[in-house]
């Protein structure tokens, strides 16, 4: 019985000690039940095994082979994959290319992001991944003057954009 009591105490305080770094961070989990509270919505492309999760902004939607383009009023996400042997670098500048007036831009080991103004009131952010041969991405279009609160949703949508591994 004091074993057990023992193993419970340790595990109770195990608990308690994860809970607590977690609030210090200031991380937020993004669970399925946290982003159903944000009011997220989820789209799931069976041909190339993604799933993405986005706010539910937008009134319209059109769905592709490879993927899917929501549309509002005031913005725009597109939602893709192809596949590509094109090297993540020479996406990257072709990127840069596609959007001229680009800006804080990123290139990882298997990402790259960048921002860009395509007109005076309107700014986009293009998100793409490589992986299993296969570019996934996504472009969201909205109000320049609403930037900082699409930035919140770009950061959870780059969070929620999950690509499972190709059967073999």
């Amino acid at each position: 019985m004091k074993k057990l009591q023992a193993v419970l105490l340790i595990l109770a305080s195990i608990f308690l000690f994860a809970s607590c770094n977690r609030v210090e961070s200031g991380e937020t989990p993004l669970t399925e039940s946290y982003l159903k509270e944000l009011g997220y919505l989820e789209y799931t492309n069976q041909n190339y095994l993604y799933l993405i999760r986005y706010p539910d902004i937008f009134d319209d939607s059109k769905e592709y082979d490879n993927g899917i383009v929501l549309t509002s009023n005031e913005a725009s996400l597109s939602v893709w994959a192809a596949k590509s042997d094109e090297t993540l670098e020479d996406s990257f500048e072709a990127a840069k290319q596609t959007f001229p007036n680009y800006f804080d831009e990123q290139l990882g080991k298997n990402k790259y992001s960048l921002f860009y103004e395509n007109s005076e009131n309107s700014t986009g952010y293009y998100y793409v991944m490589k992986y299993f041969g296969n570019f996934y991405g996504f472009k969201l279009t909205f109000p320049t003057d609403k930037k900082d609160e699409y930035k919140k949703y770009i950061e959870n949508i780059r969070k929620n954009f999950l690509i499972t591994e190709p059967k073999k």
